[in-house]
């Protein structure tokens, strides 16, 4: 009897492991991206946040509200049920040298870029401005570029992709003999245009006084010359 009733007690005991097991693992099981990188003069709200994971998924806290358009990290947590997950925001300062750097809305994960549909970027600006802001790819070194799946660029017609998600693969052999693979997805959005115009805070008096600087500077500059020209003309023996 004694027998039965302990081999009853560690079976309960197992079982309460096992569950406990799955709650633990099931904490931050939700399914979306973990990291966000996005340049500071594009806008990327919680809304779109939101729409990168499931509709059961809302927000818990947000620290990255009201500061979209300065460079630094913040944090967003979601809860979807019991589950809990820490969503980190990078505002970066830019893409580097990328023209029309407002087309990449967002990367997600370090390496899946959601751009607008009617921008090609090149294969060096995924490499070379993208992916190493995100630290992605390390570029610091040479190496040999070997394309494995490019469903990206070959999808463009006429200057346009369609929207959806496109596979890019491809192998980086480094010249100091280190080899790797990088797997992502490339989405294509159409980019809607925000309604509204762009209306600017009125200049404080620093700003005012410092549009004066330049004009000082020339008035400044003119004054010296002339005086150099009338020293010259006084200079003048006949």
């Amino acid at each position: 009897m004694i027998k039965k009733i302990s081999v009853l007690i560690i079976a309960a005991i197992m079982m309460l492991q096992i569950t406990n097991t799955k709650v633990s693992a099931a904490s931050t099981d939700i399914t979306g991206p973990s990291i966000i990188h996005k340049e500071e003069n594009q806008v990327f709200t919680i809304g779109q946040l939101l729409q990168l994971y499931e509709p059961d998924v809302f927000i818990e806290t947000d620290g990255y509200t009201g500061y979209g358009n300065i460079p630094g990290e913040y944090t967003v947590s979601l809860v979807q049920g019991f589950n809990t997950k820490y969503i980190t925001i990078v505002v970066v300062e830019d893409w580097k040298s990328l023209t029309r750097s407002n087309d990449v809305l967002f990367v997600a994960d370090y390496k899946e870029i959601y751009v607008a549909n009617n921008r090609m970027l090149t294969l060096y600006e995924i490499i070379y401005y993208i992916y190493d802001v995100t630290s992605y790819v390390e570029t610091d070194y040479k190496f040999r570029y070997e394309e494995l799946i490019d469903e990206y660029h070959s999808s463009f017609d006429s200057g346009i992709i369609p929207e959806g998600s496109y596979d890019f693969t491809f192998r980086l052999t480094y010249f100091s003999g280190e080899q790797a693979t990088y797997s992502t997805t490339i989405h294509a959005i159409e980019i809607q245009e925000l309604s509204g115009i762009i209306l600017e805070p009125p200049p404080s008096g620093i700003d005012q006084v410092m549009s004066y600087v330049p004009w000082l500077i020339g008035i400044g500059i003119g004054v010296l010359v002339l005086k150099h020209f009338l020293g010259k003309k006084r200079g003048i023996r006949l």
